[in-house]
């Protein structure tokens, strides 16, 4: 009995260390911090990788009509709240991969423009 409630807790242990971390996107205090939590948990080279991803992601929610449309203070109100909305619960990982994506259409559209 013992020996089953010790694999039960060993089990329960590596299950939850294989969790990595996630953004909190509730609000831009939160978003940052834990940004910078994500961020430190990475290797220097996925770092990179990260920072690189989440200013694409960023960028990538600017809406500039919205700007126009708004005015300032609205249309910043507004994109912060994408921006927490878009990144929350995300993983490092996850992240990354949006940000290939895109590019990849980034990439696409302007091919398309062109030809």
């Amino acid at each position: 009995m013992r020996f089953n409630l010790l694999i039960f807790f060993i089990s329960f242990l590596l299950l939850g260390c294989e969790q990595q971390l996630k953004l909190n996107g509730k609000n831009k205090q939160l978003l940052r911090s834990s940004i910078a939590e994500v961020r430190d948990s990475l290797s220097f080279e996925k770092q990179q990788q990260f920072d690189e991803a989440i200013d694409i992601t960023m960028f990538n929610s600017i809406n500039f009509d919205e700007y126009r449309q708004l005015g300032e203070r609205a249309a910043s109100r507004a994109l912060e709240k994408r921006i927490c909305r878009t990144l929350d619960g995300k993983t490092a990982e996850q992240v990354i991969n949006e940000a290939k994506k895109i590019k990849i259409d980034r990439l696409a559209f302007d091919e398309h423009l062109l030809f």
